[in-house]
């Protein structure tokens, strides 16, 4: 009996930039009779603030000034929070906004609370492909995919594009790896390939021209530098 918060606490994960819903649903009883008042707070995962308030209901009033870093980007999503909707979106996510939150609803005599862990990943991009080494026939070289961003863990899978589109037998034991070793390299490994990198908010994807060619054509073109 008494007021309660019908969400359940949960794991929320999201994308940077994208915006995260946390849900808070709560449910008067007729005993609850002073005024209502709703408190969000944030304990950040990256430094020993505990606590802050980020957005506040009070005397009919919402009050979301207290944090600076969220500031602009933390708002209740119902018109009408009295009806029982105490849920917030944070718009914009930055990886500064990892934490817990919490929702603390009160209605004297009733009070509640709930938790949520937010996340924050970040999706690959930049993502560039390139042959490490020289690519000649008889040569052992490396196929890298290297992203600039991206949360751990992510996935990666290498394609031939071009041709008879399989992949060089010995390479598949390291097609879904960032480096491909390529031992005693020969002409048939010429073509496009593409690496995806992937993880749980998104993918991104680079191309790759690989041209192996014979050494002496290599040492001739020098010469005539």
């Amino acid at each position: 009996s008494g007021l309660s918060i019908t969400t359940p606490e949960q794991r929320i994960e999201k994308a940077k930039g994208e915006t995260a819903y946390l849900p808070c649903k709560f449910t008067l009883s007729p005993e609850d009779q002073g005024p209502l008042d709703i408190e969000w707070l944030i304990s950040p995962s990256d430094n020993q603030i505990v606590d802050q308030v980020i957005i506040l209901y009070s005397g009919d009033k919402i009050y979301d000034n207290y944090y600076p870093d969220l500031k602009g980007r933390v708002h209740f999503t119902s018109n009408d929070v009295k009806s029982g909707d105490a849920s917030i979106n944070v718009t914009n996510l930055q990886l500064s906004d990892i934490g817990t939150y919490q929702c603390k609803v009160k209605k004297a005599p009733g009070v509640a609370n709930k938790k949520f862990l937010l996340t924050v990943l970040v999706k690959p991009s930049g993502t560039r492909c390139f042959v490490d080494g020289s690519e000649e026939i008889g040569n052992d070289f490396k196929l890298k995919c290297e992203p600039k961003e991206g949360s751990l863990p992510l996935q990666f899978e290498w394609q031939k594009l071009s041709d008879s589109q399989t992949m060089p037998t010995p390479w598949l034991a390291e097609m879904t790896s960032p480096v491909i070793s390529v031992k005693n390299a020969s002409s048939e490994y010429s073509g496009t390939y593409s690496c995806t990198v992937q993880n749980r908010v998104g993918s991104d994807q680079c191309m790759l021209r690989l041209d192996v060619v014979p050494p002496s054509n290599r040492a001739h073109h020098h010469h005539h530098h």
